[in-house]
């Protein structure tokens, strides 16, 4: 997401899901302006224990001051072998004086 200068309170969610059967960690992060603002992480439990409607879905949050000139805002996710969904963001551009 690109964002004109200005302040900004951005909430962001993905969901994370173990495409295997092995139990791994995973995570998410937020960027903005290239660097990282929030990250969440959790541990996954193996695709067949679970139904297969069943994801994690982790909340990402930050303020940002884009006064200078915008920036780009960004959800990053790694895991072992599994895949990210439903990725959102929002930014709502707030005035603090």
């Amino acid at each position: 997401m690109a964002l004109p200068p200005g302040m900004y309170l951005i909430q962001g969610k993905v969901g994370i899901v173990n495409a295997d059967t092995d139990v791994q960690g995973g995570s998410c992060q937020l960027n903005i302006a290239g660097a990282m603002a929030d990250i969440d992480q959790v541990l996954l439990l193996p695709r067949p224990q679970i139904s297969s409607a069943a994801n994690t879905f982790l909340p990402l949050s930050a303020a940002a001051n884009l006064t200078s000139g915008g920036g780009m805002v960004t959800i990053t996710c790694a895991t072992f072998s599994g895949f990210a969904i439903a990725p959102a963001l929002t930014a709502i551009q707030v005035d603090f004086n």
